[in-house]
This record gives C-alpha cells, sequence and structure tokens, in this order.
C-alpha cells in the first residue's frame, strides 16, 4: 500500500507527463473520478466512507475477475492494496463543503485534469446526502474552486 506521499508524487509524475503530451498538441484531455460528498458530522464522513470502500470493493473484485457470488449478489471483500479508511478520509473530498473544495482543487492543481467525475452515491449512501453535495457543489464547492484557481492560474493545469 502506498503513502500518501507516495501517492502525491506517483500522481505529480502521471500529471507532468500528461502535460508534456498535451502541450506537444496531441489533444489528450484528463479527466478524474472521486467519490465526493458533503456531510455534516464525522459519523456521517465514515458511513459515507464505508460506502464508498464497498462500492470499490466490488469495482476491484469485477476488474481483476475475482468476483465471489452468493447466489445472485456479489460478495464484499477487501482487495490488494486498499486503503484503510482513515487514510480514505484524509484524501477523499468528503466532509464539509470547504474541505470538499479543498480537497477538489488540490486534485485539480495535482492532476493537471480539465474534467472531474464526480462519484456522489456510493453503494448505500442516502439520497439526502447527493441531494445536500449536489446543492452545496452549486452554491459553495464549485465557486471556491474557481477563485482558488483565478487567484493562483499557474497552479492549475
Amino acid at each position: 500500500m502506498l503513502e500518501s506521499t507516495e501517492k502525491n508524487i506517483i500522481l505529480n509524475q502521471w500529471a507532468t507527463e500528461h502535460r508534456k503530451r498535451k502541450s506537444a498538441n496531441l489533444g489528450h484531455e484528463l479527466g478524474i473520478l472521486r467519490f465526493v460528498c458533503v456531510t455534516e458530522s464525522d459519523e456521517e464522513t465514515r458511513d459515507y466512507l464505508v460506502q464508498a470502500r464497498q462500492q470499490m470493493r466490488f469495482a476491484a473484485a469485477l476488474r481483476n475477475r475475482q468476483e465471489a457470488m452468493d447466489g445472485g449478489m456479489l460478495i464484499e471483500k477487501p482487495f490488494s492494496g486498499e486503503p484503510p479508511l482513515d487514510e480514505m478520509a484524509a484524501s477523499l473530498p468528503v466532509g464539509d463543503a470547504a474541505t470538499v473544495a479543498a480537497r477538489l482543487t488540490a486534485d485539480i492543481r495535482a492532476s493537471g485534469a480539465s474534467h472531474m467525475m464526480l462519484n456522489i452515491q456510493a453503494a448505500g449512501s442516502t439520497m439526502a446526502q447527493a441531494e445536500r453535495t449536489i446543492r452545496a457543489f452549486a452554491s459553495e464547492i464549485r465557486p471556491a474552486i474557481e477563485r482558488a484557481l483565478a487567484e493562483d492560474p499557474g497552479a492549475a493545469a
């Protein structure tokens, strides 16, 4: 399992290569996919992270052809290199709107992404969480990201 610092180094190396290709006019745009949720408490954040981890486990099992079934139901099981919940809590854009905005801004700056796909509803997370996140994204998160990138455009892709 990679530490957060190692992940940032790898992400920065990958983003540097992406920028080289983009500046060479090869037309490569980069989009990133992130779990995102605006939560109102530490307990709600942890519950969402458990749901995100479950979805990651299912995806990893299917991607690696290691799925185990119980009748028609996929069985949840840990995967190799799975991050612990505390690492997910420290890196995923999950928490209050300001935390989500700061982490998404950092992701954009680190990766040079021109597009983002937000996985707002993970596994068994609630519709209320998804609706809160969508409202906060429109009213607080997106404007905060745009302000931060406008203040320091050299830090963006």
